[in-house]
């Protein structure tokens, strides 16, 4: 039973570590890490915001995942339904904060 527990932790720990490598390489635009889509890679201003705004998201993300992940493990029984919903639950949360993030710098890029 404990896998079940350690399960719960597995987003929450990407979305932290994506939290970190966003802050690190938001200073020098490349290929391989960060936030890399068509509108953070014109120009510098908008690498250096979507990889900022990417890590605040994951860090929050992370955290409030993780804290929910606790309390699940403290106060109910970790099945494999409750496990698979906070999954697409943190999921959801992430692309949902792409979207939105791409939406920012599409109004970012315009001005």
């Amino acid at each position: 039973m404990f896998y079940r527990k350690v399960i719960l932790f597995y987003i929450p720990a990407y979305l932290i570590i994506i939290g970190f490598v966003s802050n690190k390489v938001k200073d020098k635009m490349n290929t391989k890490y960060g936030y890399r889509s068509e509108l953070s890679m014109k120009n510098k201003a908008n690498w250096y915001y979507a990889n900022k705004t990417m890590a605040k998201m994951c860090f929050g993300l992370g955290g409030v995942f993780l804290l929910i992940g606790f309390l699940i493990a403290r106060y109910m029984e970790v099945t494999l339904l409750r496990i698979a919903i906070l999954w697409i639950l943190e999921f959801l949360a992430y692309i949902t904060g792409g979207i939105l993030l791409e939406r920012k710098l599409k109004t970012i890029h315009k001005k």
